[in-house]
């Protein structure tokens, strides 16, 4: 057993922290009781609001996540709502960001950070799945919690891109490419059904099934100029 533990110890453990909206939240008790457990992560991935997660955990704001969440009223998420559909008016994930973390992700870099880290994003007019591992981190999870219809999608490097849940809601692959070892992956939608309703979708080359492709079709319209196609 002593073995066993020095070797667990010696290995790069990544955390593929999954999509699941309000139960990301979840993501936080899981953080808090591993470190409990001398158990932390060197690299850190996320999809939606795991990348959201995985970011105050990359840069030490996870007490500032957590006032945020507990502040939070119910007022206010009905509020977001409201002008998300009655308005037809979504929110900038970056000003969504800034109201919680303040400065902290618009002056660091990913590259900087004490761990590994990386984000997944969803290309609007492909389906095809992005990975966002450099540059600066609050570019890399605006897209990645830009759920179409409540947070608006993101232009970046001449894509449309939204949320990373789309395609690769548990990013266990994103941790193996940054060279974790053993990767600890939580997903929080494991007990729900449904989720494949609209069809896979393939992130290699962006082929849709028959029964997504139409979804698509009408979260991209609105980011589209006629006749013109939105580069890879």
């Amino acid at each position: 057993m002593a073995q066993k533990r020095s070797s667990f110890k010696k290995s790069r453990i990544g955390i593929a922290l999954g999509s699941g909206s309000a139960r990301g939240w979840a993501h936080i008790g899981v953080l808090r009781s591993l470190e409990e457990q001398g158990i932390v992560p060197d690299i850190v991935c996320g999809s939606s609001v795991g990348a959201l997660v995985g970011a105050a955990a990359a840069t030490g704001c996870m007490d500032r996540l957590e006032t945020w969440i507990r502040e939070l009223k119910r007022v206010d998420v009905v509020g977001y709502m409201v002008r998300s559909f009655m308005r037809s008016e979504s929110i900038q994930s970056e000003k969504y960001l800034g109201e919680i973390f303040g400065q902290a992700l618009a002056e660091t870099r990913i590259e900087d950070l004490p761990k590994r880290f990386g984000s997944i994003a969803t290309d609007l007019d492909t389906g095809q799945e992005v990975w966002l591992r450099k540059g600066s981190l609050l570019s890399a999870i605006s897209p990645s919690i830009a759920f179409p219809g409540l947070l608006n999608p993101v232009h970046h490097d001449g894509r449309w891109l939204v949320d990373g849940g789309l395609v690769n809601p548990v990013p266990v692959s994103l941790c193996r490419a940054l060279g974790a070892d053993i990767v600890i992956a939580v997903n929080l939608n494991g007990d729900l059904l449904g989720r494949n309703r609209y069809g896979p979708v393939d992130s290699r080359d962006g082929r849709k099934s028959a029964s997504s492709r139409d979804l698509w079709e009408k979260l991209a319209l609105p980011f589209r100029k006629k006749g013109e196609k939105t580069s890879l």
